[in-house]
């Protein structure tokens, strides 16, 4: 039997293979079994949030110049995509997290 953590991680894995319907009811699915466990952790933003990222994250980097939503790292004025986005990600949550870690 998954974990929850493992479920989650399945289920965003598999997000484009799976049919509209099927992905509704496998998160309908993990928000009772969170709820009977008493958690208030809110599976629809995680996994909003997530997908949001992954969007972002496979953006072309001539998407500055077709238009559209895009990541861009000033003031190098460059656009991000995949690894090094993720890379910079990482950096500024941990810059925020230990603000001396950039010096």
């Amino acid at each position: 039997m998954q974990t929850i953590t493992e479920s989650l991680d399945d289920l965003l894995r598999r997000v484009d293979e799976l049919q509209p319907e099927e992905f509704r009811t496998r998160i309908l699915d993990l928000k009772a079994e969170l709820a009977a466990c008493g958690s208030t952790f809110d599976v629809s933003a995680y996994v909003r949030d997530a997908l949001r990222y992954r969007f972002l994250r496979e953006r072309d980097v001539d998407a500055i110049y077709a238009g559209g939503v895009f990541v861009g790292k000033t003031p190098d004025n460059i656009v991000l995509n995949g690894i090094h986005l993720d890379a910079a990600v990482d950096a500024a949550r941990i810059a925020e997290q230990e603000p001396d870690a950039g010096e």
